[in-house]
């Protein structure tokens, strides 16, 4: 057991970073009034969308040992869909910030 799981938790825990920006940037859009849609769909695709077929393909063609860098796609999947949430509600923000002055 610990032959497989030292190496899963030295993979894995690499994406400790990337999920904490996920979670962050969505309960930031949360906080600015958006629906809470970015943040949900961020964390679904986070766990989800991405990470179970990878883990399927990579576990059928690269090996068991192969199935943790599924968690690298998945995470940087939701982190890419939460920064283009930002950009679009930072976009908005400054939308409104011209239509105030």
């Amino acid at each position: 057991m610990l032959s497989l799981g030292i190496p899963a938790l030295k993979i894995i825990s690499l994406t400790f970073v990337p999920a904490g920006l996920t979670m962050i940037t969505g309960y930031f859009a949360s906080g600015l009034g958006e629906d809470g849609v970015t943040n949900m769909a961020a964390s679904f695709l986070r766990q989800f969308v991405p990470l179970i077929p990878c883990a399927f393909l990579l576990a059928r063609y690269g090996g068991i040992g192969m199935v943790w860098y599924a968690f690298w796609i998945s995470e940087a999947a939701g982190l890419a869909y939460a920064l283009l949430g930002l950009g679009k509600m930072r976009g908005m923000l400054q939308g409104m910030q011209k239509t105030e002055a």
